[in-house]
């Protein structure tokens, strides 16, 4: 008996009761979730079901260059948040806190995958040498249709600054700290809106960015045998092989696990790191996922 297949026995029962306690939002999130267990059993890959909530996204940023007028493919090279299970067609909103001595830019496309040729609204934070806010769109003529100064919410090279941006019926808001709707920058409504279905974020003009976006979703562990992270930790605990798991979802700069199955050694990896791992008998190494997305990849 193969590994997944013991898991999945012994924690049938559990992963059965747990699917129960978290409602999906429909039938096909919880025919995915099946699936991947189906994957787990058929594969001797272990995806253990534990529809925990993300609550953070920690992304780095390098600089890719100037904004969608002078780069045309600008919304291509940002950061997709549909990769991490963010589906923009079913929110209107998003706040994050970022680190940037100058020039973020937060794309609003018509693409799920960021298609440049798709219609987009470009944001950007910290124009005008980190002072300025600038709403341009493109669709597919590009306009600037609004901007204002930041004030004391400038953004900062060496410290987070909190904005949010919302996109209700076309009506683009942009405003400074995490309450949606307070602190309004910009308040701009487009005559001939479009549904927004990826949303994007990338740094350039040579530049650099952190990222702390926040949001919500069903999620589970994606697991891996006889290896483990080599990454910076946040803290190292005795735990079970079921409780480890449970510990990494409680602390939000977690980003998976390392679990020694012979010393009960449960190790919590730091987001924000490049992945490593090594090939290493008696570890499983575990990484967050939700909606079908994980935060690390082997």
């Amino acid at each position: 008996m193969g590994r997944c297949e013991r898991i999945h026995r012994n924690l049938g029962g559990q992963i059965d009761e747990s699917l129960k306690r978290h409602r999906y939002e429909d039938k096909q999130e919880e025919k995915n979730a099946k699936h991947s267990l189906k994957d787990c059993i058929e594969n001797e890959r272990i995806w253990n079901i534990s529809a925990s909530l993300v609550r953070e996204i920690w992304v780095h940023t390098p600089n890719t260059g100037n904004g969608v007028y002078w780069v045309p493919n600008a919304p291509e090279l940002s950061h997709p948040l549909n990769q991490y299970g963010y589906d923009a067609s079913q929110n209107s909103s998003i706040h994050f806190d970022l680190k940037v001595c100058s020039d973020a830019f937060v794309y609003l496309s018509a693409s799920p995958i960021m298609d440049k040729q798709a219609a987009l609204y470009e944001i950007c934070i910290g124009g005008g040498g980190g002072k300025k806010v600038f709403l341009r769109r493109q669709d597919p003529t590009f306009e600037d249709v609004a901007s204002n100064v930041l004030g004391d919410g400038s953004t900062q090279c060496g410290s987070f600054q909190p904005f949010w941006i919302s996109w209700q019926n076309g009506n683009i808001k942009i405003g400074k700290g995490l309450s949606i709707n307070n602190k309004e920058v910009v308040d701009w409504s487009d005559p001939n809106p479009f549904i927004i279905r990826g949303v994007g974020v990338r740094t350039g003009v040579g530049q650099s960015g952190q990222w702390t976006i926040y949001t919500e979703a069903l999620g589970y562990f994606c697991l891996h045998t006889d290896t483990r992270g080599t990454m910076e930790l946040v803290k190292t605990t005795l735990a079970t092989e079921y409780s480890c798991p449970y510990l990494c979802h409680g602390i939000h700069n977690c980003m998976g696990f390392n679990f020694n199955v012979h010393t009960s050694l449960c190790e919590l990896i730091s987001t924000g790191e490049p992945m490593l791992t090594v090939t290493d008998s008696g570890w499983t190494f575990g990484t967050k996922c939700f909606q079908g997305k994980c935060f690390a990849c082997i």
